[in-house]
């Protein structure tokens, strides 16, 4: 009779704390959840990123940017405004850009900018998205 003592003295969850063990599993497992239909959706779909990687004056009025594409898809360049205070330039036109790939456009300019100029690079693509960057003219 000894293994009926011992069951006699077993005790139960309570009903609050089961409750909240319930509620928690359900929060990690909406959580995880969540998480991986987030990565198949953006995998799925691709992510477009571009960074500008540097500006050099190549001339009195010529600006060459370098743009790499750290995003999942082909992006396609529209725009490219250089500003600085007292200046800007901008190019206008169409340039693909393969994930992983690198392109150098050149931005034509009124003769306002020098090598050590601070100058911010706003890059626009054909999906509206905007890349902006503020390096020093090389």
């Amino acid at each position: 009779m000894v293994i009926m003592k011992f069951k006699n003295h077993r005790k139960a969850l309570s009903p609050v704390v089961a409750t909240l063990l319930l509620i928690v599993l359900a929060v990690a497992a909406t959580a995880v959840l969540w998480t991986w239909v987030s990565n198949m959706i953006s995998g799925a779909t691709g992510s477009e990123e571009l960074m500008v990687e540097k500006a050099v004056l190549a001339t009195s009025t010529k600006i060459k940017i370098q743009i790499r594409n750290i995003g999942t898809v082909t992006a396609e360049i529209t725009e490219i405004t250089v500003e600085k205070t007292g200046g800007s330039c901008s190019w206008t036109g169409s340039k693909s850009i393969k994930a992983g790939e690198v392109v150098v456009i050149d931005v034509t300019s009124g003769g306002e900018f020098s090598r050590g100029d601070i100058v911010t690079i706003t890059v626009i693509t054909e999906a509206g998205n905007e890349f902006v960057a503020k390096l020093s003219l090389q």
